[in-house]
């Protein structure tokens, strides 16, 4: 399970005084069959460190780390992960009416959950 931002909307935040609170949230379910393979614990170390620094100037190595690397990799097992399914839940207020998602927008506080709102606004029509 993978949880993206997420967060409180309160009252307070709408129009509409009689509205409850909510959370608003990413959530994503990856199913998967999972095989260890601690023989490839370096390897696949490196690589991930290699494709994190890519870019960088002056990018680090695992090899800055000396006797220490050692250590910790010992800490990590590398796997393998053959997918099955994925699903993605969102609710980011994508139901609400445009004055009460426009209250959200104008008060809520996290950053990264208001960047993910406005991506999927899709706030139904007034009736």
């Amino acid at each position: 399970m993978f949880q993206g931002p997420n967060g409180y909307v309160s009252p307070r935040l709408v129009p509409d005084k009689t509205w409850a609170p909510t959370w608003n949230y990413i959530l994503v379910r990856v199913t998967a069959t999972v095989t260890f393979r601690p023989d490839q614990n370096d390897t696949a170390l490196r690589r991930l460190v290699a494709k994190m620094e890519a870019g960088r100037a002056d990018a680090w190595s695992v090899d800055e780390m000396g006797e220490r690397y050692a250590r910790i990799a010992g800490h990590i097992t590398a796997f393998d992960a053959d997918v099955t399914s994925i699903k993605a839940t969102f609710k980011l207020g994508q139901d609400e009416k445009p004055a009460m998602f426009e209250g959200m927008l104008a008060g809520l506080e996290q950053p990264e959950l208001l960047r993910w709102m406005r991506r999927f606004a899709t706030p139904r029509a007034e009736s």
